[in-house]
């Protein structure tokens, strides 16, 4: 099982990082918006999990995969953060907790080695994103009466 871990996390290692957010479009018949987002997201936190994950199961003074953790977190972070000013709604709802259940899981494993600023980054998306879902369940129209 851990050559397997391994293998995907050298693979991640290979991939870029998002650089760009995908705002949600307003007229989407086809739902082509609401995928693309979707699965970018899923992608990138899979990513971000098992890079984070693989780290925190290695050995740290000789972890191959701690650099590329923190690089994906921090990218994540900065690129996914544009959802808290995106209205919260349930078309979307999965996708953008998704997002901060990655973080969350970066950030609880790899906490030790990542700075001060670094820490700071990834939880200020954490909030700034969950705060509006957490505001939108609380809703009698999203969570029902009471």
């Amino acid at each position: 099982m851990w050559q397997n871990m391994v293998a995907w996390a050298k693979w991640c290692q290979e991939k870029e990082p998002r650089k760009e957010w995908i705002p949600t479009l307003k007229d989407d018949p086809n739902y082509v918006n609401l995928y693309d987002r979707f699965y970018a997201a899923m992608s990138d936190m899979a990513i971000v999990e098992h890079l984070a994950l693989t780290s925190a199961l290695s050995d740290p003074a000789t972890d191959p995969f701690f650099h590329s953790a923190r690089k994906w977190a921090l990218s994540a972070a900065r690129v996914w953060r544009n959802e808290a000013d995106n209205t919260p709604d349930a078309s979307k709802a999965y996708a953008v907790l998704r997002i901060v259940k990655g973080l969350a899981v970066a950030y609880d494993v790899l906490f030790d080695r990542l700075s001060d600023e670094d820490r700071d980054e990834i939880r200020q998306t954490i909030l700034a994103v969950g705060r509006p879902y957490f505001k939108f369940f609380q809703l009698d129209l999203t969570a029902g009466k009471g």
